[in-house]
């Protein structure tokens, strides 16, 4: 089973280039406070990373957070 990764600051140049690089290789969650023009089939939250309890709930099974936000 492919470990499940959050990248937050998805949107952003290294952000995309993770995204693209993790594809087919992890379960990706992305997370920004702008809505990406494409996720590559990955699901998309629009979260913002000062919001304790919203954090707490995107973490939830997952294995590995990159945190670019």
């Amino acid at each position: 089973m492919a470990r499940k990764v959050l990248i937050t600051g998805a949107v952003g140049r290294i952000g995309s280039f993770l995204t693209r690089a993790f594809a087919g290789r992890y379960e990706l969650l992305l997370s920004d406070v702008r809505e990406p023009a494409d996720t590559g089939g990955a699901p998309f939250v629009r979260a913002d990373l000062s919001d304790l309890d919203a954090m707490r709930s995107l973490c939830q099974g997952v294995d590995t957070v990159v945190h670019l936000g």
